[in-house]
């Protein structure tokens, strides 16, 4: 799109529509039930209904990251290998697309948690016995 087209859909579009939908992005929340797939998939669906948002691409992953409940940060900081704000746009944004793509083959956040949570338990069961008191921790 040039710059005409971007002037042509601001004169369809009407101003108080535009603010509600640059809103409804702006105050993103992943819903309960959706994955980190859905959930990206439905911002973008947003971003495409309002296609003269003008909202720059790194506001796009800060709207979508702390819109996403706590859990599944964990799930995309951890397949970032580290915090995902942390990386580049471009990156992070890649990773969210791959995300996508491979969305049938990933198994829910819940799984991944669940998973985490078994390591961690069976990591300080076997802690050794303590020099100083002979006690497990």
């Amino acid at each position: 799109m040039g710059p005409d087209d971007s002037e042509v859909l601001k004169q369809i579009f009407f101003p108080a529509k535009t603010t509600k939908l640059r809103q409804d992005i702006s105050n993103f929340l992943q819903t309960n039930t959706e994955s980190v797939y859905q959930a990206w998939k439905r911002l973008k669906a947003m971003l495409r209904k309002c296609p003269h948002h003008d909202i720059p691409e790194h506001m796009q992953l800060y709207i979508f990251y702390h819109g996403l409940k706590p859990s599944a940060r964990n799930v995309i900081d951890a397949a970032a290998g580290g915090s995902v704000m942390g990386k580049i746009t471009e990156e992070a944004l890649q990773l969210l697309n791959e995300i996508s793509e491979n969305a049938i083959q990933w198994p829910s956040e819940r799984v991944i948690i669940k998973k985490a949570a078994m390591v961690n338990t069976q990591q300080s069961n076997q802690s050794e016995a303590c020099d100083m008191c002979g006690g497990n921790h």
